[in-house]
């Protein structure tokens, strides 16, 4: 059996620096068209500083894609001390996660 609540419910458990638990959710559709073209644009980018802001801009969106619908911003990141390399986890993190979620059966 197919059970579509045990998918529903299933989240990304991110600690912060600062100890609160973010429950990331299973992206929306415009999410998930989101995270490609970030995903494809910051390969392609050449320009260090824009990719960096790229990173910052998605990094923000999945971590507002929470349960508590707590909301991020690029500036907030910088005040909870999420670097890029921390940024970076995140969003390969979150690829992971939504990929292995696309190929749960249940």
């Amino acid at each position: 059996m197919l059970d579509l609540s045990v998918l529903a419910q299933e989240t990304l458990d991110i600690k912060l620096l600062d100890g609160e638990i973010v429950c990331i959710k299973n992206p929306s559709k415009g999410l998930l068209i989101e995270l490609n073209k970030a995903d494809l644009k910051m390969a392609q980018e050449t320009d260090f500083e824009k990719m960096v802001e790229m990173l910052e801009r998605i990094t923000a969106k999945i971590l507002s894609n929470n349960t508590s619908k707590k909301m991020f911003t690029a500036e907030q990141l910088e005040e909870l001390d999420i670097d890029y390399s921390l940024q970076t986890q995140i969003f390969k993190a979150y690829l992971e996660f939504v990929a292995k979620s696309l190929n749960n059966p249940n």
